[in-house]
């Protein structure tokens, strides 16, 4: 984190704070740091010390120079009733879009120009684990019916989270150690919580808990508005990767959130800001990822927060990337993109629609190009067998270019556009 002049930090924490109530909780780290504290007496000192392990590990990391990790995820979908039990397709949008935020595919061009440079590619990718930990094929989402409403932070005499335990009305995780456990049910009090890189509580209920209806970019989504862009997983993967908040452990004055590239920053940001926000003697990052703006204006990862994650996930998290349950060898075919992806019509108005019979689940990312070259739309996708591509149909027909990537290889394809 930048540092300000320590002669003015308190002071300029002082006059930048603000102090809006906000009756809606958007992140329940708090809550997960603080039971920590008091069930575990040596908490804060082994905190301390992974800290300092990822403080040293992270200025050794070099994101530009790694390979692009996967990381095999499971989706718990339990729900106390029909709206909770999200469908499928719900939980394959939310994949998509922990892909394209990681990848910074979606960045608007009204960035501060301050801040224009400084992401890049997180180098981390995710998809649903096609192999349950018996070596079973699997769609790599469960679901779990509970007699529990508002399951998600209910705990029993003994202090466990009901959620991650399927005897106790949520569902078992799978090897918290193998694969990012996430579980999705209702939660009354947050959007959602993680665990980070520090716990050491309870292994089995390691992981991501988000609330139902902010979990993905489809219905059903969160009825304000606000928060239906899928960024809240976005967020909470964050912390599971070891990221603070922008403000550090500390809301009410100018913390530090232990990363050199974000500025010194005095309290969350909610709606969507207008630039410039300051506390702390500096402008304030409000569109990063780890504040608490709208899912609409949040936008990215710093440099630094990415070398933090890959230092955790490589050092701390290092059994996700184990192959024996990556992302599945389904999911990445050997025949090259170009003799197995192909336009359902070279023809389109509205909707382009891909259709291909192998490497069902892949991540593919896609960029729409006009004849001239120019860009026009950047997509994420988890491919099936038929997938479809929104634009915005103002743009002019003529002919149009899809590059498609995968992990190892990539193709372009021609369609025309007609009105």
């Amino acid at each position: 984190m930048q540092k300000a002049s320590l002669v003015f930090w308190f002071v300029a924490c002082w006059l930048g704070h603000s102090f809006t109530a906000m009756a809606q909780q958007r992140c329940g780290q708090d809550y997960i740091v603080k039971t920590s504290i008091e069930k575990i007496s040596n908490y804060q000192s082994k905190a301390a010390e992974n800290e300092t392990l990822i403080a040293s590990l992270t200025q050794k990391d070099d994101i530009g120079l790694r390979n692009v990790l996967y990381i095999p995820v499971v989706v718990h979908v339990v729900y106390y009733n029909i709206d909770e039990k999200i469908s499928e397709a719900k939980v394959k949008s939310q994949i998509e879009v922990l892909n394209a935020d990681f990848a910074h595919l979606i960045i608007p061009g009204t960035i501060p120009e301050e801040f224009a440079q400084s992401y890049q590619d997180v180098g981390i990718r995710f998809c649903l684990a096609d192999k349950d930990p018996e070596g079973n094929q699997t769609t790599g989402i469960t679901y779990n019916e509970t007699t529990y409403s508002n399951i998600g932070l209910k705990t029993d005499a003994q202090g466990r989270k009901r959620i991650h335990h399927t005897h106790l009305g949520g569902a078992d995780a799978w090897p918290t150690d193998r694969y990012l456990n996430i579980w999705v049910c209702r939660v009354d009090e947050y959007l959602g919580y993680a665990t980070g890189p520090d716990n050491i509580l309870l292994p089995e209920e390691d992981g991501v808990v988000i609330n139902f209806a902010n979990f993905g970019n489809i219905e059903p989504i969160d009825p304000n508005g606000r928060y239906n862009m899928g960024r809240t997983t976005t967020h909470e993967v964050g912390h599971y990767f070891g990221l603070l908040h922008l403000w550090g452990k500390n809301a009410s004055g100018c913390g530090d959130d232990l990363v050199e590239d974000t500025p010194l920053q005095g309290n969350p940001h909610y709606g969507c800001p207008t630039y410039p926000q300051i506390s702390c003697m500096t402008s304030n990052m409000y569109m990063n990822f780890m504040d608490y703006a709208d899912d609409a204006c949040m936008y990215f990862f710093t440099k630094g927060q990415g070398a933090r994650m890959r230092a955790v996930l490589e050092n701390f998290r290092k059994g996700l990337l184990n192959q024996n349950t990556q992302c599945s060898s389904d999911s990445v075919s050997k025949r090259p993109l170009k003799d197995r992806i192909k336009l359902k019509n070279t023809l389109v108005n509205g909707e382009i629609t891909l259709i291909q019979n192998e490497g069902l689940n892949e991540v593919l990312h896609i960029e729409l190009f006009d004849e001239s070259g120019r860009l026009i739309k950047k997509y994420t996708k988890i491919a099936q067998s038929e997938f479809n591509l929104q634009y915005n149909r103002v743009i002019a027909p003529g002919m149009y270019f899809l590059r498609i990537k995968s992990a190892h290889d990539q193709t372009t394809l021609k369609l025309f556009i007609y009105e």
